[in-house]
């Protein structure tokens, strides 16, 4: 039901490419997904004070074979449900988003540019990372989260965006408010996100304290969201233009030597002219 736990006597084990243990102890942020012949698994491995991401696959989700260690990602990564096999889609990153694509049974790659990118002034304007993420007809609908600070500092919220399933890096809609923010009894604790599952059409978050190991299901949101986000507008949204600004104050011309702004654009003959 999402609540209740019980422990289990079996031991999963991950066996990298030359047959060798994966040390767990070094292991961390798994993230897992059914696939039609098993389960696929994303996962960080610690070495010194670097990290990598893993790639595995098992039949019975207890014995997993590394099949890749994804070049050019070093932050947590989970997978697009409904979205598996050789075009299969998944979302990494700790500070941006981006998506990854598998371009073979075995391999994955990640976009260097994001996907989605903080915003300042906005309740998603520190570091992101990819919670849930989902197929439904031809949409992605990917769940995040938001992080602003540091440590017992670190306060965290729940966003989401929504992408075309033929261009899975451009956002079609994403929220202006956050689904969850972080209550008041949960601050003052160095928290990290365990993941998200969905039972009997609820979403339930899980915590892990990083002082003392507890895992808190913070809690349960309603089916709701699940429609607040499927029914949201489509609409392509812009990038912000790194070249920006097109036009400032010229001080040598007294008429516009103060300030700029409330431009009217009218295109004609295939150029932009700005009034």
């Amino acid at each position: 039901d999402g609540v209740e736990f019980h422990s289990s006597e079996k031991r999963a084990t991950f066996l990298g490419a030359a047959g060798k243990k994966e040390e767990v102890s070094r292991c961390s942020h798994f993230r897992f997904a059914r696939q039609k012949a098993g389960y696929a698994a994303f996962y960080l491995i610690r070495r010194g004070k670097n990290f990598s991401l893993r790639y595995a696959e098992s039949k019975d989700a207890l014995r997993w074979k590394v099949r890749q260690s994804v070049a050019g990602m070093r932050q947590p990564a989970i997978f697009v449900e409904g979205a598996e096999g050789n075009n299969g889609l998944a979302y990494g990153g700790a500070k941006a988003i981006h998506v990854g694509r598998a371009t073979g049974i075995k391999e994955w790659k990640f976009d260097s540019k994001s996907a989605l990118k903080p915003r300042r002034n906005f309740f998603d304007s520190g570091a992101l990372l990819p919670a849930a993420s989902w197929q439904h007809n031809q949409e992605i609908v990917l769940l995040y989260y938001s992080k602003r600070g540091l440590g017992k500092n670190a306060v965290w919220s729940l966003g989401a965006a929504r992408f075309n399933i033929t261009d899975p890096s451009r956002p079609i809609w994403r929220s202006e408010t956050a689904l969850w923010n972080q209550p008041s009894e949960m601050l003052s604790r160095a928290w990290e996100p365990v993941g998200i599952a969905a039972s009997g059409g609820l979403l339930y978050l899980y915590w892990q304290d990083q002082d003392n190991g507890e895992i808190l299901l913070a809690e349960s949101l309603f089916p709701w969201i699940e429609q607040f986000v499927r029914s949201a507008p489509s609409r392509q949204l812009l990038d912000r233009y790194e070249g920006n600004p097109l036009l400032a104050p010229v001080f040598e011309r007294e008429w516009e030597s103060q300030a700029v702004f409330n431009p009217a654009a009218i295109y004609e003959n295939g150029q932009v002219h700005l009034l």
